[in-house]
Protein backbone atom coordinates (compact mmCIF):
# COMPACT_ATOMS: atom_id res chain seq x y z
CA UNK A 1 0.00 0.00 0.00
CA UNK A 2 1.09 3.54 -0.58
CA UNK A 3 1.72 5.70 2.47
CA UNK A 4 -1.03 8.06 1.30
CA UNK A 5 -3.55 5.18 1.37
CA UNK A 6 -2.43 4.18 4.87
CA UNK A 7 -2.72 7.78 6.11
CA UNK A 8 -6.21 8.08 4.61
CA UNK A 9 -7.27 4.80 6.26
CA UNK A 10 -5.92 6.03 9.61
CA UNK A 11 -7.81 9.31 9.31
CA UNK A 12 -11.03 7.54 8.30
CA UNK A 13 -10.87 5.21 11.29
CA UNK A 14 -9.98 8.06 13.66
CA UNK A 15 -13.08 9.96 12.45
CA UNK A 16 -15.27 6.92 13.05
CA UNK A 17 -13.80 6.46 16.54
CA UNK A 18 -14.44 10.14 17.32
CA UNK A 19 -18.05 9.86 16.12
CA UNK A 20 -18.52 6.93 18.53
CA UNK A 21 -16.99 8.96 21.40
CA UNK A 22 -14.42 6.23 21.98
CA UNK A 23 -11.06 7.20 23.44
CA UNK A 24 -7.90 5.48 22.28
CA UNK A 25 -4.89 4.98 24.55
CA UNK A 26 -2.04 7.47 24.09
CA UNK A 27 0.24 4.97 22.32
CA UNK A 28 -2.09 5.02 19.32
CA UNK A 29 -1.04 8.61 18.64
CA UNK A 30 2.74 8.41 19.15
CA UNK A 31 4.89 9.44 16.21
CA UNK A 32 7.91 7.32 15.22
CA UNK A 33 10.11 9.95 16.88
CA UNK A 34 8.13 9.74 20.12
CA UNK A 35 8.38 5.94 20.10
CA UNK A 36 12.17 6.20 20.05
CA UNK A 37 12.01 8.15 23.33
CA UNK A 38 9.68 5.69 25.11
CA UNK A 39 11.25 3.41 27.69
CA UNK A 40 10.44 0.05 29.21
CA UNK A 41 7.05 1.30 30.42
CA UNK A 42 5.85 0.60 26.85
CA UNK A 43 7.42 -2.87 26.48
CA UNK A 44 4.00 -4.54 26.62
CA UNK A 45 2.86 -2.44 23.67
CA UNK A 46 5.97 -3.38 21.68
CA UNK A 47 6.12 -7.04 22.75
CA UNK A 48 2.48 -7.68 21.85
CA UNK A 49 2.43 -5.48 18.76
CA UNK A 50 -0.40 -3.30 20.00
CA UNK A 51 -1.53 -0.41 17.84
CA UNK A 52 -2.55 0.13 14.24
CA UNK A 53 -2.72 -2.41 11.41
CA UNK A 54 -3.85 -1.31 7.97
CA UNK A 55 -3.94 -4.04 5.33
CA UNK A 56 -5.03 -4.67 1.80
CA UNK A 57 -3.85 -8.31 2.14
CA UNK A 58 -1.26 -7.59 -0.55
CA UNK A 59 -3.98 -7.27 -3.18
CA UNK A 60 -3.42 -3.61 -3.99
CA UNK A 61 -7.10 -2.62 -3.74
CA UNK A 62 -7.72 -1.43 -0.17
CA UNK A 63 -11.13 0.08 -0.96
CA UNK A 64 -12.36 -3.34 -2.07
CA UNK A 65 -10.32 -5.82 0.02
CA UNK A 66 -8.82 -4.64 3.28
CA UNK A 67 -9.49 -3.17 6.69
CA UNK A 68 -8.13 -1.00 9.49
CA UNK A 69 -7.56 -2.46 12.91
CA UNK A 70 -6.27 -1.28 16.28
CA UNK A 71 -5.09 -3.82 18.83
CA UNK A 72 -5.66 -2.35 22.29
CA UNK A 73 -4.82 -5.41 24.41
CA UNK A 74 -3.32 -8.74 23.49
CA UNK A 75 -1.91 -11.81 25.18
CA UNK A 76 1.24 -13.48 23.95
CA UNK A 77 1.53 -17.27 23.92
CA UNK A 78 5.32 -17.12 23.67
CA UNK A 79 5.85 -14.88 26.73
CA UNK A 80 4.80 -15.93 30.23
CA UNK A 81 4.45 -12.35 31.46
CA UNK A 82 1.53 -11.67 29.08
CA UNK A 83 -0.92 -14.42 29.94
CA UNK A 84 -4.12 -12.76 28.72
CA UNK A 85 -6.16 -15.41 26.88
CA UNK A 86 -7.92 -12.70 24.88
CA UNK A 87 -7.40 -9.70 22.67
CA UNK A 88 -9.27 -6.41 22.42
CA UNK A 89 -9.36 -4.93 18.96
CA UNK A 90 -11.27 -2.34 16.99
CA UNK A 91 -11.88 -3.32 13.39
CA UNK A 92 -13.09 -0.85 10.79
CA UNK A 93 -14.33 -1.75 7.34
CA UNK A 94 -15.93 0.76 5.04
CA UNK A 95 -19.01 -0.09 3.07
CA UNK A 96 -17.98 -2.19 0.10
CA UNK A 97 -14.83 -3.55 1.76
CA UNK A 98 -14.30 -7.20 2.51
CA UNK A 99 -11.54 -9.18 4.18
CA UNK A 100 -9.51 -11.71 2.26
CA UNK A 101 -9.77 -15.28 3.48
CA UNK A 102 -7.05 -15.77 6.08
CA UNK A 103 -6.37 -17.57 9.33
CA UNK A 104 -4.17 -17.37 12.39
CA UNK A 105 -2.24 -20.63 12.74
CA UNK A 106 -2.15 -20.76 16.56
CA UNK A 107 -5.89 -20.26 16.95
CA UNK A 108 -6.70 -22.54 14.03
CA UNK A 109 -4.65 -25.33 15.62
CA UNK A 110 -6.24 -24.60 19.01
CA UNK A 111 -9.74 -24.88 17.53
CA UNK A 112 -8.86 -28.03 15.57
CA UNK A 113 -7.31 -29.68 18.64
CA UNK A 114 -10.30 -28.65 20.72
CA UNK A 115 -12.68 -30.16 18.19
CA UNK A 116 -10.73 -33.42 18.09
CA UNK A 117 -10.65 -33.65 21.89
CA UNK A 118 -14.27 -32.56 22.31
CA UNK A 119 -13.23 -29.80 24.69
CA UNK A 120 -15.44 -26.82 25.47
CA UNK A 121 -13.28 -25.03 28.03
CA UNK A 122 -11.61 -22.42 25.87
CA UNK A 123 -12.16 -18.79 26.94
CA UNK A 124 -14.21 -17.81 23.92
CA UNK A 125 -17.38 -15.82 23.52
CA UNK A 126 -20.78 -17.59 23.60
CA UNK A 127 -20.99 -17.23 19.81
CA UNK A 128 -17.66 -19.00 19.30
CA UNK A 129 -18.67 -21.64 21.85
CA UNK A 130 -21.86 -22.26 19.86
CA UNK A 131 -19.91 -22.63 16.61
CA UNK A 132 -17.42 -24.99 18.27
CA UNK A 133 -20.22 -27.09 19.80
CA UNK A 134 -21.93 -27.23 16.42
CA UNK A 135 -18.70 -28.33 14.70
CA UNK A 136 -18.28 -31.09 17.28
CA UNK A 137 -21.83 -32.25 16.58
CA UNK A 138 -21.25 -32.24 12.82
CA UNK A 139 -17.84 -33.95 12.95
CA UNK A 140 -18.60 -36.53 15.63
Amino acid sequence: MKRSEINRALRDMEKMIDRCSFKLPPFCYFTPEEWKEKGREYDEVRDNMLGWDITDFGMGDFDRVGFSLITLRNGNVSMDKYTKPYAEKLLYMKEGQSAAMHFHIYYTLLLFTSILLGSFILPWSPWEYHIQKRLNFILF
